[in-house]
């Protein structure tokens, strides 16, 4: 049974309008304390909740399209951790997001709380998006014997990678462009933010893209080797202990299952 998502009814109840409408049946202690929270509470019901209701759901919707594989995974373990990654997605995004107004509120400066907010930002932000060339360290793995091979080999897989980076970069913003979308959605307050609040607002973004890729990605890998439902619990040396004994051919079919993704095919 999917887990209860608890947020789906605090959005049903619409708890400020319910406090404004009835503001003269609460106890006086009660209004004060909401009065003196009331921005807190404002983002918590009226944008933390509706934005992690809505979300899980597209999420496992985006997760279906970008690893079709899921799709078809009916194990126990590796479903109820799909849905794990879904459900997690935006927690922390959302989390910072409340932080940072509530330092607007208190006249603090995101760049005050950073401090000093350049070492922060530089910390912060990933590299430009690049591939790796194909270095000639791994001509072994390829079983290449002549140097003519090797090098169109070489110039074949730097296509590829080349490829397989813009592939990447498309996936990040349908991913980015839902969780945006989702929140914008219930946040009001976008323009109040400064140019250093939208460079700490990017960074969050980026950082839920990174959480979401790499755990589908393994979960995906983890399906591609073909390892048993029991096999998922195990640590990363076994695992690896695991897929070195089925082989170089193996490999390279898990490999090819790559490659035909970025070509676009469902697989």
């Amino acid at each position: 049974m999917a887990k209860k998502n608890i947020f789906k009814d605090i959005k049903d109840q619409n708890v400020i309008n319910l406090y404004h409408l009835n503001k003269s049946s609460f106890p006086p202690e009660i209004v004060e304390i909401f009065e003196k929270n009331y921005d807190f509470m404002y983002f918590l019901f009226n944008v933390t909740a509706p934005f992690l209701a809505d979300l899980p759901d597209l999420v496992l919707k985006l997760m279906k399209k970008q690893y079709p594989v899921f799709r078809k995974e009916k194990r126990p373990t590796l479903v109820k951790e799909i849905e794990s990654i879904s459900t997690a997605v935006g927690g922390d995004f959302i989390q910072e997001m409340a932080a940072l107004m509530n330092l607007k509120r208190m006249g603090k400066t995101i760049r005050e709380h950073f401090d000093p907010f350049d070492q922060w930002l530089k910390d912060a932000v990933y590299p430009e998006d690049t591939f790796e060339k194909t270095t000639d360290i791994e001509r072994s793995e390829y079983g290449i014997s002549t140097d003519e091979e090797w090098e169109e080999i070489k110039e074949n897989e730097d296509i590829f990678r080349e490829e397989e980076m813009e592939w990447i970069k498309q996936r990040r913003f349908e991913f980015i462009d839902l969780l945006q979308s989702t929140f914008l959605q219930y946040f009001r307050g976008f323009e109040l933010l400064s140019s250093d609040d939208l460079i700490f607002y990017s960074v969050l973004l980026r950082d839920e893209y990174e959480f979401f890729w790499e755990a589908c990605e393994n979960i995906e890998y983890f399906i591609d080797w073909g390892l048993s439902e029991e096999d998922y619990s195990l640590s990363d040396r076994e695992k690896s202990e695991k897929k070195i004994a089925l082989g170089n051919e193996k490999r390279w079919a898990v490999a090819e299952l790559r490659y035909r993704r970025v070509d676009g095919e469902e697989v």
